[in-house]
């Protein structure tokens, strides 16, 4: 499914983002505050949508109904750098981490990725590393 990001700007400031898909024939628009990006879960069925200002993931039906949220993830050692689409996640969903910490790092400083989970703590298996 695809979604389109419409951003709405006080000068150089994201003030809302208006997300927009196609559900049965028809148009759905939620427009949120700040920057957002979003995209859809298979796995979930619902739209995925990060609030970094907020520090909260979202999440909507398709027919564009708020479902519920979570906090943003956190990982000791690490910085939260985003979600990505992931066939392996349960959720499928993926959560992007920068290792910060030493002995966090890899061998090229490449961010990692982990399992999305709705309930807590929200941060599951190890994937593997994100490029």
């Amino acid at each position: 499914m695809r979604i389109d990001h419409t951003f709405t700007k006080d000068g150089r400031r994201v003030v809302s983002t208006t997300l927009t898909w196609l559900f049965h024939g028809g148009s759905v628009s939620v427009e949120v505050e700040d920057d957002a990006h979003a995209f859809y879960s298979d796995k979930l069925e619902k739209i995925v949508v990060e609030l970094f200002q907020h520090k909260k993931i979202a999440f909507y039906s398709e027919s564009g109904d708020f479902s519920f949220d979570i906090p943003m993830p956190s990982l000791d050692g690490y910085s939260f750098w985003g979600l990505n689409k992931n066939f392996y996640s349960v959720t499928g969903v993926s959560v992007i981490f920068n290792p910060e910490a030493e002995g966090k790092k890899t061998e090229w400083n490449d961010m990692v990725q982990y399992e999305l989970l709705t309930t807590a703590p929200y941060v599951g298996k190890y994937l593997y590393i994100y490029r």
